[in-house]
């Protein structure tokens, strides 16, 4: 049976406008404990004994974790406007206020129409120069035989990749305040400290790096005090441009939020997708080997950067298979603004949901061996009978990831460029374990590999594993 088969019904219900309870733990908590201590696992339980969508309760919080993709198209697509974010949206305001990320409503509409144009399918490739650029500045610092922490040089790779795409400039220094304020954000999410002195301190030098980005961008204009034309095409200019015609709809706070989201969350998602790729394709090196053959074979003159995915199959198949177990935007979450009814389930205004797409990915309904990285498993006829929502790494609906498809890019782009030049081996025997921070990073932020150049071979086998 298909899971589009299935019941839309949980069987686990009693009453059929009551989602199934998960057992508290503790009468105070509730399943609090579970949830944060093993957030992972937790996920996974509520997928597997009640499918569907399940009744938490966060000490006085009661949250409906939902698992059926068929009620994630339902929130995401069929009911969108009545839903806002939820759980955790109030804390990211924190760092960032306004911004795409985490503004609702008609100020989120207008800020996505106003810079939507930047990350359009038809301007991502403009980007490709610069992505390779960055890869290779990065990977020409590595030496055969030692060992480096990739997640630490992909957050320098895609930072650099952010800032000349989207600001058209690089800015020294700019990594240590933005990782420092994106390490209080991921611990100050699980361990609710967003008043410590430490969460403070780290935003405060967050937002004096933005300030300085937005004041350089002022001088940059004419003596009639307009933003100068040569940089027009720049993401700030843009959003200084639309505060000078309208100061009311887009004021200087909505300028410094929408820069401090693009510049956290614009690079540090894609950077943990590419560390996550990198580890996996250095724990299986035949699927490596496969996508360097296939690299190698386009000939040494190909710029990796301008290379479409359909010329590197097997690249494409590992990391989708990458983004499926270890999927950056690994939850997501909402809340109702208006009455809402749910398969068979009706919810009042104000109910808390939760999407753990980390569950939903490894569903044993849905893919075999789940836990299992295997790229094969993407052929044609998987991708025509999966359900359109059990397979999300960059979410959904009009809310979906309004930088996906450079993100894509950008992936396939550095990882071909990592893989193109050096062999990987894991330099620790130790599995990489994810941090449930707002997004999934790699525990302790190190992922230890070692590398090794490898010379250029067109007799390498280039035949894809399996068929996009």
């Amino acid at each position: 049976m298909t899971i589009s088969d299935r019941p839309r019904r949980s069987p686990f219900a009693k009453n059929r406008n009551r989602p199934p309870v998960v057992p508290r733990d503790s009468l105070i908590s509730g399943n609090f404990h579970a949830w944060n201590d093993e957030p992972f696992n937790f996920a996974q339980r509520c997928e597997r004994d009640y499918f569907g969508i399940a009744n938490i309760r966060l000490f006085h919080r009661i949250v409906y974790v939902v698992t059926d993709p068929h009620m994630v198209e339902e929130m995401f697509v069929d009911q969108h406007k009545s839903f806002y974010k939820g759980i955790g949206h109030d804390e990211a305001k924190s760092l960032f206020g306004e911004g795409l990320l985490t503004s609702d409503g008609e100020v989120w509409q207008r800020h996505r129409k106003m810079l939507h144009p930047f990350f359009h399918s038809g301007r991502v490739p403009t980007y490709s120069g610069k992505i390779e650029a960055c890869a290779r500045e990065v990977l020409a610092e590595w030496r055969d035989g030692e060992t480096r922490n990739i997640y630490r040089d992909m957050n320098r790779v895609c930072l650099a990749i952010l800032l000349r795409s989207l600001f058209g400039r690089d800015i020294p220094g700019a990594l240590d305040p933005v990782a420092r304020a994106a390490a209080a954000l991921h611990q100050s999410h699980n361990r609710w400290t967003y008043r410590s002195a430490e969460f403070k301190s780290a935003k405060r030098d967050f937002d004096r790096l933005v300030d300085e980005i937005i004041a350089d961008l002022r001088d940059d204009r004419d003596s009639n005090g307009q933003i100068d034309k040569s940089e027009s095409g720049d993401l700030v200019n843009v959003l200084l441009r639309a505060h000078l015609s309208d100061p009311k709809a887009v004021t200087a706070q909505h300028v410094h939020d929408q820069v401090a989201t693009m510049l956290l969350s614009g690079f540090e998602t894609t950077a943990s997708g590419v560390t996550f790729a990198l580890y996996f394709l250095a724990k299986h090196p035949d699927v490596c080997a496969q996508v360097r053959g296939e690299i190698h074979a386009l000939g040494a003159s190909v710029a990796l950067g301008d290379v479409s995915p359909e010329a590197l199959p097997t690249l494409m198949l590992a990391v989708s298979e990458s983004l499926r177990l270890l999927p950056p935007a690994h939850r997501l979450t909402r809340r109702a603004v208006a009455p809402v009814k749910l398969g068979p389930y009706d919810f009042a205004a104000g109910s808390e949901f939760l999407i753990p797409i980390w569950a939903i990915h490894r569903s044993a309904r849905v893919f075999e061996n789940p836990e299992t990285f295997l790229p094969s498993r993407w052929t044609r006829e998987l991708r025509r009978s999966l359900p359109r929502y059990a397979y999300m790494p960059f979410g959904s609906g009009p809310r979906a990831c309004i930088g996906q498809s450079m993100a894509l890019r950008e992936m396939l782009t550095i990882v071909a460029c990592v893989v193109s030049s050096f062999e990987l081996m894991p330099a620790s025997s130790e599995e990489l374990v994810p941090y449930n921070g707002l997004t999934l990073i790699p525990g302790g932020g190190t992922v230890p590999l070692s590398v090794k150049h490898v010379k250029r071979s067109r007799a390498l086998d280039s035949s894809p594993i399996a068929t996009l």
